[in-house]
């Protein structure tokens, strides 16, 4: 859209030239004659075409204008949390694993929480681009809400409460899932998101790293989440999980995997 903007630009001034030097013509032109007339009506037809070249202009800034202020406000939501900025995308998620099957992010939104939050179609786009039908969306808010015909039915929802758990029996059929749905697609990529993509994500990014064996203690799965999530270039708090009882439950699953 930059390079229209200039294009845009050089076109409007180029036209606005050739209006200027053709009525500079037309005045010292003498009146009536054959010569000033088609001057004259060549700048009559000229001139709507410089003022629509103007408004194109005027439109393409405030255009980039609206897409850099969404950009800043994205930016500072997510603090110094890590974001994917690559090939042309900026974008609220991170891979966890070197093989890109694990996903952790903030939510889709709609509306004017996609202001500052991941737009929907950005995040469907980049799935459907990126892994074509080989991802698995899991909603674990019980408030984000937002609609899901792009993802083509691969989504799934875990509800918890911001700042909450979610009881071990479910938490068993969320990685039983994960499993299941990896097993039937090799490098099916799993997008686990809540509101911020820091808490609820996190707690359930470490239960699958300990159940695929990714990891093999809570302390490491929550350590990896923790760097993944966290931009270390920008200054700030760490981005892991910091409720109390969030990280308990990872320990909770650690030990029961071990039986």
């Amino acid at each position: 859209s930059n390079v229209l903007d200039i294009v845009v630009t050089i076109l409007s001034f180029a036209l606005e030239l050739v209006v200027y030097e053709l009525a500079r013509q037309h005045a010292v032109t003498a009146t009536g004659t054959e010569s000033a007339a088609g001057n004259l009506a060549f700048v009559r037809a000229v001139r709507p075409l410089a003022r629509i070249a103007r408004i194109c202009r005027v439109c393409m800034r405030g255009y980039n204008t609206r897409r850099n202020l969404r950009a800043m406000a994205r930016r500072m939501v997510s603090q110094n949390k890590r974001r994917f900025v690559e090939a042309g995308w900026d974008i609220d998620l991170v891979y966890v694993t070197e093989d890109k099957t694990l996903v952790g992010m903030s939510t889709p939104a709609t509306g004017a929480t996609a202001m500052y939050r991941n737009n929907v179609a950005d995040v469907a786009r980049f799935f459907n681009t990126r892994h074509e039908e080989r991802y698995w969306i899991y909603n674990v808010t019980a408030e984000c809400q937002y609609p899901v015909d792009a993802f083509h039915g691969r989504f799934s929802r875990y509800a918890m409460d911001d700042h909450n758990v979610m009881p071990l029996w479910r938490m068993r059929e969320f990685c039983a899932e994960l499993e299941r749905r990896s097993a039937a697609e090799p490098g099916m990529c799993s997008a686990i998101h809540c509101r911020g993509g820091k808490g609820r994500t996190g707690l359930m990014v470490c239960a699958w790293l300990l159940h695929s064996r990714a990891c093999s203690t809570a302390k490491e799965a929550l350590a990896l989440w923790a760097r993944r999530r966290t931009d270390d270039a920008k200054p700030g708090k760490e981005q892991g999980v910091q409720t109390a009882s969030q990280v308990r439950y990872v320990s909770y699953v650690e030990r029961m995997l071990r039986g």
